[in-house]
Order: structure tokens, then C-alpha cells, then sequence
């Protein structure tokens, strides 16, 4: 069951449902509904788990992880860096529900490190800002199952 209440306290509750998985029938990792909504069925040209339709580097199967739009290719989970004077600016945009983690590293044959706890998006960029951020590091957007 759903229940709901607004602000004047007015609530509602719904019927019973139930939650599965999302189908798959042709077991390509993407969700029917989803491919059938981006590329109108689930076996037409450029609508694959490995396509890049709209050439932004992330496959379909990324961008549907992602909850990015695999026709836009300004929608893609991409980590922006933007260093002013001693403050370092991180932007990227984020899809409601979906979670990250931002990690850093000194070297890329080391371990990452998470930067702070994991987060969920809601839909709106986020802009993460360290003052002092020691220099000649790596940072990632990890997202998080």
C-alpha cells in the first residue's frame, strides 16, 4: 500500500500492489518500457545496451543506469572541474533516486577514497566546493548500485 498526506493533512492510502522487476524480455539489460519509450521497440537500429546514439560516450545500458537521455547528448553523467584562485568547484547533474559517491585518488594506480557520505540526486546539478582542496588530485562520480 501508498499512503500519502499533504500539508493540510489530508491523506490518502492506495490499493495493495506490488513492485518486480522491470521486464526484459530480450535479456539486453534494458527495461523494456525504457527502450520501447527512447527508440519506439526493443530491437531497432542504435537502441543496444552498447549503442551510443547520441555519440556522448555513454552507452545506451550507462545511460539508462545513469537515468540520462540516450538522445541528448548534453544529458550524460559527466563531472565538471572548475578551479578559482584556492577553491575547487566539482558540478555534475544528477537523476532523481539515483545515488553517489565522489571519490579522489592521488595517482591512478592507487586506490580511490570516497570524499563524504553517498548522496541521492534530485534531479537538479549539484556543486561541491573545497577550499584549499590539495592539488594534483583525481576525482571521480561514482554511481552507486
Amino acid at each position: 500500500m501508498l499512503f500519502a498526506e499533504d500539508p493540510a493533512g489530508h491523506a490518502a492510502a492506495s490499493a495493495r500492489m506490488s513492485v518486480g522487476p522491470a521486464e526484459d524480455a530480450d535479456a539486453d539489460g534494458l527495461p523494456d518500457l525504457w527502450e520501447t519509450s527512447y527508440f519506439g521497440g526493443t530491437d531497432l537500429p542504435g537502441g543496444g545496451p552498447n549503442d551510443d546514439p547520441d555519440a556522448d560516450g555513454m552507452t545506451n545500458l550507462a545511460e539508462y543506469l545513469a537515468g540520462t537521455d540516450p538522445l541528448d547528448p548534453a544529458s550524460a553523467l559527466r563531472l565538471s572541474v572548475q578551479v578559482e584562485g584556492h577553491v575547487l568547484h566539482l558540478t555534475f547533474p544528477t537523476a532523481v533516486g539515483k545515488h553517489y559517491q565522489l571519490e579522489t585518488t592521488q595517482g591512478l594506480n592507487t586506490s580511490w577514497e570516497p570524499v563524504g557520505e553517498q548522496f541521492t540526486g534530485d534531479g537538479h546539478p549539484t556543486l561541491l566546493q573545497f577550499t584549499n582542496a590539495v592539488p594534483l588530485r583525481f576525482y571521480r562520480l561514482r554511481l552507486v548500485p
